[in-house]
């Protein structure tokens, strides 16, 4: 369970990413990029992201970034240990920014390139937030992996990085957790289950909707299944990203009960697909249960033809491990603090 605190603040782990995991990858055995590694791409985002120049990014001062990170790796090749973000902020106030700043410059492909090409004294102050002591060290300097390889169930909480007033922070952080999924998902065999819910502040921003394009496209390839949770129709509605990247490539879509939404619900059959006869199917949910039964009905399409309605009931270990109420929630955390949860579910539902 991983969400942004300061670690001298908190016990909970934070939010911590050592970017550079996979740097051994980067070059080839004549010393030259991969320009199709993914953890590469990777880092260039980040440092994009941290700082754009005065009229954006263009493809002359990318390829000076994409130089530094080359010109880094092999600096790096001798060391004994993996380089973190403050390594690589050090490299570029020692050895990038004399060359910017010097009238021999600093050559990419041939061309010489000075303070005139790259502002990079402003990306310096930029990327210091990042690093030493910058407010958001802790983000980028992570040691280890936040063991995302051999955790089979990983959580990252986004709901305190929505109350944080910097734009390019959030981003940053979103652009790490979708690498790091990204990273699991081609890396660990087996299946893997990446469930995002409630995030949709983090699903409409730009800087994940390119990662989104691509986990969805990418995703049954890797044994993975990528799923989008939401009980808000309007959310639906409202993001492009959904519209264009997750809806386009989702085969599976499963609705609970929708009799709030009948007065909106031609929107959702529209954006959905859904036939006539699904409307209704899908409306009538609910409607001529069975008494005495604590079952409660969904709808689930498989594809364009393949659909119905199915009763589903939770074991009463299930309905004590996973109630989202806070008040009804309180007797399983506080016996939970004493005994263990496994011990506190297995009390709490009657020793079974």
């Amino acid at each position: 369970y991983l969400k942004w605190e300061r670690q001298e603040d908190s016990n909970v782990p934070g939010m911590s990413f050592n970017i550079f995991w996979d740097m051994d990858q980067w070059l080839s055995k004549s010393g030259d990029l991969n320009a199709d590694c993914i953890g590469l791409g990777f880092v260039q985002s980040v440092i994009q992201t941290i700082w754009k120049p005065q009229g954006g990014w263009d493809s002359a001062s990318g390829n000076i970034i994409t130089q530094i990170l080359k010109d880094f790796c092999l600096n790096w090749q001798q060391s004994d240990r993996p380089p973190v973000f403050d390594d690589l902020f050090d490299f570029i106030n020692t050895d990038i920014v004399p060359l910017l700043e010097s009238e021999h410059g600093y050559t990419v492909n041939g061309v010489k390139n000075t303070t005139r090409n790259l502002d990079i004294n402003s990306m310096c102050t930029a990327l210091g937030a990042y690093a030493k002591k910058g407010a958001y060290r802790q983000l980028l300097n992570g040691t280890g992996r936040n063991d995302i390889f051999s955790s089979r169930f990983t959580v990252f909480e986004v709901d305190k990085l929505s109350g944080i007033n910097d734009s390019r922070f959030y981003s940053l952080c979103i652009l790490c957790i979708m690498n790091s999924f990204n990273a699991k998902m081609r890396n660990t065999p087996g299946m893997k289950v990446m469930v995002i819910e409630e995030a949709w502040k983090a699903i409409a921003n730009e800087t994940m909707s390119g990662y989104l394009a691509g986990l969805w496209k990418t995703a049954r390839k890797f044994q993975t299944s990528a799923v989008v949770v939401t009980q808000q129709v309007s959310d639906i509605m409202s993001s492009q990203v959904v519209k264009d990247t997750i809806l386009q490539n989702s085969s599976v879509r499963i609705l609970l009960d929708q009799s709030n939404n009948r007065n909106s619900f031609s929107q959702l059959q529209e954006l959905l697909g859904l036939t006539d006869h699904q409307r209704d199917v899908i409306l009538s949910m609910n409607r001529s249960r069975k008494k005495g039964l604590q079952y409660r009905e969904v709808f689930i399409a498989l594809g364009d033809k393949k659909y119905g309605v199915y009763a589903t009931e939770v074991s009463p270990q299930e309905a004590i491990c996973y109630e989202s109420n806070k008040e009804k929630k309180r007797p399983f955390l506080e016996l939970s603090a004493k005994v263990g949860p496994i011990e506190a579910i297995r009390q709490l539902a009657g020793g079974e």
